[in-house]
């Protein structure tokens, strides 16, 4: 199950258009990411599997390398300027930090919220993030 779940794929589209905004890869990770169905995992979140997992320095350098050279790597080429990569960095986090929040930590607040609800609240901090912001 570990194997699958580190090596989930960037979601559909992501990738294909080399100007889309962070703010619309941020939707997309946030849908599949935070809000995703996870049923071929038996309804367990991947962030399950991948931190019990995490222990072990050959896990983790996996799962660094797929996070930050994977999903990470599309915000990187589209955010310019100072401290960039942190920027993104802190994007991954946040997205991150919302599906343990939500999936394993059971938070009441945001386990109840919506997709859109949540999304424009995300939008927020991503443009916070990106050199207009």
């Amino acid at each position: 199950m570990y194997a699958e779940a580190v090596q989930a794929e960037i979601p559909r589209g992501l990738a294909g258009d080399p100007s889309r905004p962070p703010v619309h890869i941020a939707d997309a990770l946030l849908r599949e990411v935070v809000f995703g169905d996870w049923q071929m995992f038996d309804g367990e979140h991947p962030l399950l599997v991948m931190l019990r997992s995490a222990n072990r320095p050959a896990v983790r350098e996996q799962l660094r390398t797929q996070l930050c050279e994977g999903y990470l790597r599309e915000f990187t080429d589209r955010l310019e300027g100072e401290n960039a990569e942190l920027r993104v960095e802190l994007i991954g986090a946040l997205l991150l930090g919302m599906g343990v929040m939500r999936s394993i930590a059971d938070s009441p607040a945001l386990g109840e919220a919506s997709f859109e609800e949540t999304r424009v609240l995300v939008a927020r901090l991503v443009h916070a993030l990106s050199p207009a912001g």
